[in-house]
């Protein structure tokens, strides 16, 4: 269960003043991964740990890094994928995101993620910013 990554260990536990500590005297740890391929961030995105998140953007966490080992999900396809609203918000309002549509591997884009948690706030967050409602999966499949 845990890495041998001392950053994403403490992302896990949600223990702020060790990452805040972490980072402060390595900040080059921001964006590497774990080897599960997660960042920090991907894993407190899946958390739904915003001040977490906040934390490890403001001290550059990269949010658009995908996982190689977890089909290429970025930041808000792990918010997505655990039903994470508040998370996803905050990704969202940040105007990171050129395309809500993106696909993972599997060919699922973060809507495809929202619907199959059936969390129809987050469904509706996706909807209002630009995400298609009518986007197939790689199998060609619609979630609408």
């Amino acid at each position: 269960m845990f890495s041998t990554h001392p950053l994403v260990d403490a992302v896990r536990f949600k223990n702020l003043p060790k990452i805040d500590s972490i980072i402060k005297s390595n900040p080059q740890i921001i964006n590497t991964f774990d080897q599960k391929g997660h960042t920090a961030l991907h894993i407190a995105c899946y958390l739904n740990s915003t001040n977490i998140v906040s934390l490890l953007l403001r001290n550059g966490a990269d949010p658009l890094l995908t996982n190689p080992k977890t089909f290429s999900r970025n930041a808000l396809h792990f918010a997505c994928s655990s039903g994470a609203f508040e998370v996803a918000l905050l990704l969202i309002k940040k105007k990171i995101y050129h395309d809500l549509n993106q696909y993972d591997d599997r060919g699922y884009s973060p809507l495809h993620h929202a619907i199959n948690k059936k969390n129809l706030f987050l469904v509706e967050l996706l909807v209002q910013n630009g995400s298609k409602i009518n986007i197939s999966n790689s199998k060609q499949v619609s979630r609408n």
